[in-house]
């Protein structure tokens, strides 16, 4: 074999060992390439997941707290709406009562607020239902004493306006009439009962008893009996008032300025503890409330 024939030889046994040895060295490289492409794949899965549950997580607390503000906002409606029927009551019933009887009856005012006092009673009752149903439970069971302080308040002073009215209804029926007519001496036999009522002694369950038990004998209880028979013997058109006259007359004292003066004073009390329950329930809300 020339030279030319040789070097033919080693040319081809070099081609033939080199076309392997690049297809190991390709096939190597194609490993690496899908290898990173995979990596970068996976990378960027990984990236896009942690974008998405971001981005979801931004939305479920916009969403959260988008819900919190509009339930913190039902809350507020319902609260301040008991708040202002409460004062409204106050008011209506402290106007119901306040000023000389003559000017309040000249002015409507008697018919005007025991409209107001009348519509009260079933607005807060509405109001205290609406809530109880935004909750939570602290306000709600405020609001239910508060509906109970209304509801003795407004009994109370529709029960003084009565008696103020009764008597101003009676005097003003008296003017003019003879002394033994028998409206004048209705008038005299309350007087006389409201007399002793108020020099009376002992406190107002031992009046009450007094009035009712007829086991031993009483100078109070046979004046409220003969007012009671003169009653009978007044034109039927102002029993009515001759009879709210005679009951509020029959009151102690006492127990007419106290169950006034607490009548009052808790109505505030109550209207201040649902005020601060509510006011800790809307600083405080959150979408977990």
């Amino acid at each position: 074999m020339d030279l030319q024939g040789a070097g033919a030889v080693a040319a081809a046994i070099v081609a033939a060992v080199g076309i392997p040895t690049a297809l190991v060295v390709g096939r190597w490289q194609m490993k690496a390439a899908i290898h990173t492409a995979e990596e970068t794949s996976r990378t960027g899965i990984a990236q896009a997941d942690a974008s998405y549950r971001a981005a979801l997580d931004a939305v479920r607390a916009e969403a959260a707290n988008a819900h919190s503000q509009w339930r913190r906002g039902l809350r507020r409606d319902a609260y301040a709406a008991l708040l202002l029927t409460a004062h409204q009551v106050r008011t209506a019933g402290l106007l119901l009562t306040s000023g000389s009887i003559e000017d309040r009856v000249s002015r409507g005012v008697l018919t005007a607020q025991r409209a107001a006092l009348a519509e009260a009673r079933i607005t807060t009752q509405e109001a205290a239902l609406v809530v109880a149903l935004e909750g939570p439970e602290q306000p709600a069971v405020k609001a239910e004493a508060l509906v109970y302080r209304c509801q003795r308040f407004i009994d109370v002073c529709e029960l003084r306006a009565e008696g103020e009215e009764a008597a101003h209804s009676i005097r003003t029926a008296r003017a003019g009439l003879a002394a033994d007519a028998p409206l004048s001496e209705f008038v005299e036999a309350v007087h006389l009962v409201g007399a002793h009522i108020g020099v009376y002694g002992d406190g107002p369950a031992a009046l009450e008893t007094e009035l009712r038990v007829r086991s031993s004998p009483s100078e109070i209880r046979d004046l409220q009996d003969v007012a009671f028979r003169k009653l009978l013997q007044i034109p039927e058109s102002l029993r009515e008032q001759g009879l709210a006259l005679l009951n509020d007359r029959l009151r102690h004292p006492d127990l007419a300025h106290d169950e006034w003066q607490g009548v009052k004073a808790r109505l505030l009390e109550a209207h201040e503890e649902f005020l601060a329950a509510s006011q800790a329930v809307l600083d405080g809300d959150s979408p977990s409330q």
